[in-house]
């Protein structure tokens, strides 16, 4: 059904548009994995700061306010988000785009009245949260906990809004102003906390305030994006006969609701153990999973924001085709540079943890500690990639009771393996921790491929078995060629640098050149294997990159497509 007209005349829809739909995935994916790796630098620097405290007091306290406020955020990111876009897309399709954004005003509205309401409840009684999250705190620290959760609640109501008005944009296919106000927001933190420390010192309550203006911004940036957008979503429209689409949603929301509910139990669990463990459990484990949780942002986690919409858009179309082709090549894509970069984070973890976190009041303890965490995380990498375009798809074709059944297995089972993992273990708490995540985590993720192959079917025909052979080869190859260009590094460096061998920290600036060094060393080495082996075993998806990749450089180039390619 051609979409009625609106206003504005324009549409979501991108019917009637030139251009092959992979192509366009491709290059949304690419402006928006350009902007969340800087957002991502500008989370590094975040850490970096927040570091200076070390693995104490200061950094488990503001951890669990950070936490906190992310678990709370998470809902209208993994509940409303989800549910909202299909049902706002498909409202624009069948009823026009003014009948869509009627929906989506009551949507805004909703969020921004459950965020203010539960943000004041922290703010007049925080201990709530020191209870939920913390509870195996010492006074002092819950005290500490408090303060700073007290101060950076507030900046729910931005979060939770901008959450809206992000899929909103993405919906118009205008990804690149979403994902640029994440990368604003994150730098402006970095700048605001650096002035901070400056005036007052480095005091986590600086920190607190600074995330409140942060996402304030990061809310400016995106309403800036639906400037053109201020009559459907300022001024009320004339009601319809058309049936409310919340009977809908709700059919999408609730189940996501469950599982969110059990997942934040799930994380309630964790934080509990990790608080009542040894000291530093807690920020060791935040330390590890922003570190492995980086990579994923520069594919699979842009790759299904771009996806999304065209997804929703092709089965409200019934075009199966082009569906089942866009997930399984988007499946592949993440296979193709996962596994190798899961073998290169495995290999290389301690001169990683080193490089990032290794100075200021760190230990090699605290290093050593660390990366035996990360470690225990990061071969779940593949895994937790693949989920994210495993769980848009299934959003796009309406369907949340499946993964939110998995989900609240796998959070269960996690549940279980933690208690009785740190009951049976109670001097490594940390390591049972690191490892519940990504062992439910991958099969969950098992079963949920299982479902959604079958589900989706075959596009284009039989797969390419020759595929999977060639890339583990390639993984094995390049995880061999990054430990030695470590290697390589451990015995040269040390000499040249005047250091008394492989340092994890401390020793000013020559140990920061040296560790950065190593790990540079093993990167392009891994790279550069990656690259010659990938060319050398004639991998399809690379080659369809590389293409790709000429293709767009001579657009940019005033150069046509054809003289853009060889041959």
């Amino acid at each position: 059904m051609n979409p009625a007209p609106s206003a504005s005349g324009e549409s979501p829809s991108p019917e009637g548009r030139p251009g092959n739909v992979a192509e366009r995935v491709a290059g949304a994916a690419i402006v928006i994995a350009s902007f969340q790796a800087l957002a991502k630098v500008a989370g590094f620097l975040v850490k970096w700061i927040v570091s200076l405290f070390g693995r104490g007091r200061v950094a488990d306290a503001y951890f669990t306010a950070e936490n906190a406020l992310g678990k709370a955020f998470q809902f209208t990111e993994d509940v409303m988000q989800p549910a909202f876009l299909p049902i706002f897309l498909k409202e624009s399709q069948e009823a026009g785009e003014t009948a869509a954004w009627r929906f989506a005003r009551q949507v805004l509205g909703a969020t921004a009245l459950l965020a203010t309401g539960f943000a004041l409840a922290v703010i007049l009684r925080p201990e709530i949260i020191v209870e939920t999250f913390a509870k195996g705190f010492s006074p002092e620290k819950k005290a500490l906990t408090a303060s700073i959760v007290r101060m950076m609640f507030p900046a729910l109501l931005f979060l939770s809004v901008s959450s809206i008005t992000y899929v909103l944009l993405n919906g118009y296919k205008r990804f690149g102003i979403p994902a640029a106000s994440d990368a604003v927001s994150r730098f402006s933190f970095v700048l605001l906390a650096a002035a901070g420390f400056c005036a007052l010192g480095p005091r986590p309550h600086v920190l607190a305030a600074v995330t409140v203006l942060a996402a304030l911004l990061r809310l400016g940036v995106q309403v800036w994006g639906l400037r053109d957008k201020r009559e459907p979503l300022f001024c009320a429209s004339e009601q319809s006969d058309r049936p409310s689409p919340w009977g809908p949603f709700l059919v999408l929301a609730l189940p996501l609701f469950a599982s969110f509910a059990v997942a934040l139990l799930r994380d309630m669990t964790e934080n509990r153990l990790a608080a009542a463990a040894d000291e530093g459990t807690y920020a060791t484990l935040r330390y590890t999973k922003s570190l492995w949780q980086f990579p994923v942002t520069f594919l699979p986690n842009a790759l299904s924001i771009a996806m999304f919409p065209f997804l929703c858009e092709m089965y409200a179309r019934g075009d199966r085709k082009n569906l089942e082709a866009v997930v399984r090549g988007a499946l592949r894509y993440v296979l193709l540079f996962f596994l190798p970069a899961t073998v290169f984070s495995l290999a290389l973890r301690e001169p990683l943890i080193a490089a990032v976190y290794g100075r200021g009041v760190w230990t090699a303890f605290d290093v050593s500690e660390t990366a035996r965490a990360f470690g225990l995380c990061a071969w779940g990498l593949p895994f937790f990639a693949l989920e994210i375009v495993v769980l848009q798809t299934f959003y796009a074709m309406r369907t949340t009771w499946i993964p939110v059944a998995a989900g609240i297995a796998a959070s269960g089972l996690q549940i279980a393996l933690s208690i009785w993992g740190a009951d049976a273990s109670p001097f490594d708490v940390l390591g049972i921790l690191a490892l519940a995540y990504p062992a439910t985590r991958a099969l969950k993720n098992v079963v949920l491929l299982g479902i959604l192959s079958h589900r989706i079917g075959r596009a284009g025909g039989k797969p390419d078995l020759g595929f999977y052979p060639r890339v583990a080869l390639l993984t094995v190859l390049a995880g061999a060629a990054a430990i030695a260009g470590a290697a390589l590094a451990d015995r040269i460096l040390p000499g040249v640098l005047g250091l008394p061998g492989p340092i994890s920290c401390g020793h000013g600036s020559r140990g920061e050149i040296f560790r950065f060094a190593r790990v540079a060393s093993g990167f392009l080495a891994w790279a550069g294997a990656f690259v010659v082996l990938a060319h050398f075993l004639r991998i399809p998806e690379w080659r369809e990159a590389l293409a790709f990749a000429r293709t767009r450089l001579g657009r940019i180039l005033g150069r046509s497509p054809d003289a853009a390619s060889p041959g």
